[in-house]
């Protein structure tokens, strides 16, 4: 994989720094109805990892706060699942799975895992279609669980 994270910036020393990459499927489409005549992409895929100096003493408490926040901006958020989640590298973390509509049309469903070490919050976020939920704790999921700081 070509490596895009890299580059520097020369910003003021005492500026903070947040990092943030996202992960997403490769491209496919499939055909709208046929009367169209037209293809559309279908939703794809992603991985966020978002990492920034924690403000919270734990993963659980970093949930909350995202949730509490969340929720007051995204309309029909539904909590769906909220679990412990063990890392590859024996690091607990903890899993908030929600849903919420894209579009009228599309739900997305998201699972959001947060960790703690050496004071920084890594946030991982696997996203999906609504008809993809179980990716979330397969596929989607192992990828998260490979995270190492």
């Amino acid at each position: 994989m070509k490596q895009v994270s890299q580059g520097t910036l020369g910003v003021p020393k005492n500026w903070e720094m947040r990092v943030q990459l996202t992960y997403i499927e490769p491209a496919d489409t499939l055909k709208v109805p046929l009367a169209l005549q037209t293809t559309q992409a279908k939703p794809r895929a992603n991985i966020v990892v978002s990492r920034v100096p924690a403000t919270n003493e734990s993963p659980e408490a970093a949930l909350n706060e995202f949730y509490q926040q969340t929720a007051q901006a995204v309309p029909g958020l539904k909590r769906m699942n909220q679990e412990n989640f063990q890392f590859a590298d024996g690091a607990e973390g903890v899993a908030l799975t929600v849903s919420f509509h894209a579009t009228p049309q599309v739900r997305l469903v998201q699972k959001h895992v947060f960790r703690i070490d050496d004071e920084i919050l890594t946030q991982l976020v696997a996203t999906a279609d609504e008809p993809r939920t179980s990716e979330l704790d397969g596929a989607l999921g192992e990828i998260m669980r490979s995270f190492k700081p």
